[in-house]
């Protein structure tokens, strides 16, 4: 069974901020600012939660919640590259994302990934459904092209 003593220290630390990554870079796979990010990351925090909460049993899932790194988007690492862009901020998130993902899938059973992956999806696709493309995030396109693309790498990264 899957525990905190299943990964080292620096495991469990850059593990339970997954949730915070997916929903970071879902916000900003749109390539949009602030105003619709926030936004955006309180409907994936909601979704998140209320995933979660039907995998009381799997001990990630209930670490992601008890330890309040849901909304962690960072993973400090001093020589991965700056970003110059939204573009590539998503994508140094997404290579975040993938490593943290093998190691998850290393250590967890089949039933416990399949929670792991059905919460990470529950809130990346509330925080692309949560805004529109128009002003301010209302109106326009609801999932636009970045968005689309970034939900296709999750699931693919989750597969």
């Amino acid at each position: 069974m899957l525990s905190k003593d299943s990964f080292t220290d620096a495991e469990w630390a850059k593990a339970i901020a997954l949730p915070g990554l997916v929903m970071g870079a879902a916000a900003l796979a749109d390539g949009r600012k602030l105003v619709s990010t926030v936004r955006e990351v309180v409907a994936g925090n909601e979704a998140f939660k209320a995933t979660a909460a039907k995998y009381p049993d799997n001990a990630l899932v209930t670490a992601f919640v008890a330890e309040g790194q849901s909304t962690n988007m960072t993973v400090a690492d001093e020589n991965a590259p700056k970003p110059r862009n939204m573009a590539e901020a998503v994508e140094l998130i997404s290579s975040q994302i993938g490593q943290i993902i093998a190691t998850i899938k290393e250590k967890a059973t089949p039933e416990e990934f399949a929670a792991v992956r059905d919460v990470l999806m529950a809130a990346a696709h509330a925080v692309v459904e949560r805004t529109g493309s128009g002003a301010l995030g209302f109106g326009g396109e609801q999932v636009d092209e970045g968005e689309r693309a970034f939900m296709d790498q999750l699931d693919t990264l989750l597969s």
